[in-house]
């Protein structure tokens, strides 16, 4: 399986497990780095997703905070 592959099924797992199990990770923290992309000024739209799901699980979590390395 291709890289690309791999990232769409997670996103869609992501969001299936947010869609099921809302706020399931309340009370964790997220830590988002973008290391492919050091050079962009914005973040991705793959990064935006996870983020997403991730905050409809109950992470707080800001698009701001995903640092470039």
């Amino acid at each position: 399986m291709g890289k690309q592959v791999l990232v769409v099924a997670f996103q869609a797992a992501m969001e299936i497990m947010a869609e099921q199990f809302p706020g399931a990770f309340a009370g964790y923290t997220l830590q988002v780095m973008e290391s492919h992309q050091a050079s962009k000024q914005d973040t991705s739209g793959t990064a935006k997703a996870i983020i997403s799901s991730f905050q409809k699980l109950g992470v707080s979590f800001e698009m701001d905070q995903v640092p470039k390395a």
